[in-house]
């Protein structure tokens, strides 16, 4: 009977082993950055040599390395390699070329992986980025009510017609952080999105007008970087500049649509205007949403709407033949006037936080002061249409009837200027991001 008992205990003693026994635990890799080292600096464009060392149990089947900017989020393709022995050091070459980025604190990632695990170091870096340069000057002209022109000046000054297409304006805006250029038809022609290099088409809007609405009536690049575009439906959609992916933004009142846009703040701010009344409203739409925040009644004509801080807009324009600037509040729909021209105002510039270049109907250029509510001619004789700031190298640029000029904004005097053909619709300077 003992016997039977002995045996009997030293298998339950077998099982209670067995089942105490554990599995052997799949641990991640180890991965360690051995070169460059923290806080290395390196300038764009540059090739990035990241030495990584990793080890695992079950052998790495993959090392990647990426570069993240201070939010985390990836900036350029990562990179990937395999170790021989499935183990060991492993260099990877990193591609760092665009001159988008920004100079300040990155991070280096790297990743390895055994195929069930996974593991991760950071190493923070800086980055100098190329230096912001001007690379070229697009100005639209409108040469008849179907035709409309491209120019090209570029950096060393050349000038040169870089297309046309067969269609009335609706709108052109750039965009430089997504190295696009934007133009839109009125009633005629497409929305597109074009490679601000080969002016390649990357992504268009249709224009309905043929089969209904809509066609467009303004084209707008935010400070979010969204592409406003305005249709004849009264329809104001924000885009992805990259993909033209995106939906409406609002819905503006029965029977206006958008003539010009601009995000400040929380808020995307449009001069909107009554297709049968003509009536002018500024309404103020959250950027988020869409939705309308208020709309108010314009007292002016207005010709621009530009950004004096995240709560106020400064709105130029004419009222009884002459020209006023408006600081309006964002919301509430309380305003004052800074100052008033004896001729109506054709086009304005912002050339500084404080400074903007207003250009008046009797050819006159002046510097107009918000802090100091004053205004000084500096040129006449320009009938100037449109308006753009190189930030670059403080530099104006104006349109007038087949012709395009460089000013300078203190002095007034003409730097260059470069024959044109047609109605100078809009200029638009790109920077190098």
């Amino acid at each position: 009977m003992r016997y039977e008992q002995s045996l009997t205990w030293a298998a339950f003693f077998c099982l209670l082993v067995t089942g105490c026994k554990k599995e052997p635990v799949d641990e991640p890799p180890h991965i360690s950055i051995t070169s460059p080292t923290e806080n290395f600096s390196f300038n764009v464009p540059d090739t990035l040599l990241i030495t990584v060392s990793v080890s695992d149990d079950q052998g790495v089947t993959q090392v990647t390395a990426s570069l993240l900017n201070a939010d985390n989020i990836p900036v350029v393709a990562g990179v990937s390699a395999v170790p021989a022995t499935g183990q060991g050091t492993v260099t990877l070459a990193l591609p760092v070329l665009s001159q988008q980025l920004e100079s300040g604190p990155y991070k280096i990632l790297a990743t390895a992986s055994d195929g069930n695990n996974s593991a991760r170091q950071l190493l923070p870096v800086q980055l100098n980025g190329v230096p912001l340069r001007l690379r070229a000057v697009f100005t639209v002209t409108e040469q008849s009510s179907n035709s409309v022109a491209l120019y090209r000046t570029d950096s060393l000054g050349q000038t040169t017609l870089a297309t046309t297409w067969p269609m009335d304006f609706g709108g052109a805006a750039i965009s430089s952080s997504a190295q696009q250029l934007y133009v839109a038809g009125g009633v005629s022609g497409a929305f597109q999105a074009l490679d601000a290099d080969n002016l390649a088409t990357v992504w268009q809007v249709p224009n309905q007008s043929s089969i209904g609405f809509p066609w467009f009536t303004s084209v707008d690049v935010g400070a979010d970087g969204r592409v406003l575009l305005g249709t004849q439906d009264g329809t104001l959609r924000g885009l992805n500049a990259e993909n033209g992916i995106g939906g409406a933004v609002g819905n503006l009142p029965i029977g206006f649509h958008a003539v010009q846009s601009i995000t400040t703040g929380n808020f995307i701010i449009s001069v909107i205007e009554n297709t049968i009344t003509q009536e002018k409203r500024l309404g103020t739409f959250f950027s988020s949403s869409g939705a309308l925040a208020e709309s108010q009644v314009l007292t002016i004509d207005p010709v621009v709407v530009l950004p004096r801080d995240e709560q106020h807009v400064l709105l130029y324009g004419s009222i009884a033949g002459q020209g006023v600037v408006q600081d309006r509040t964002v919301s509430g729909g309380s305003y004052w006037e800074p100052y008033t021209w004896s001729a109506p105002v054709i086009a304005a510039a912002r050339i500084s936080s404080d400074v903007w270049a207003v250009a008046l109907q009797n050819g006159e250029l002046h510097r107009f002061s918000y802090a100091g509510a004053s205004s000084m001619q500096i040129a006449a004789g320009l009938q100037i249409q449109q308006m753009a700031f190189d930030e670059v190298n403080g530099v104006l640029y104006v349109g007038s009837v087949n012709l395009l000029q460089a000013i300078n904004p203190q002095t007034g005097a003409i730097l260059a200027a470069w024959p044109l053909s047609g109605e100078v619709r809009k200029v638009l300077c790109l920077l190098n991001r």
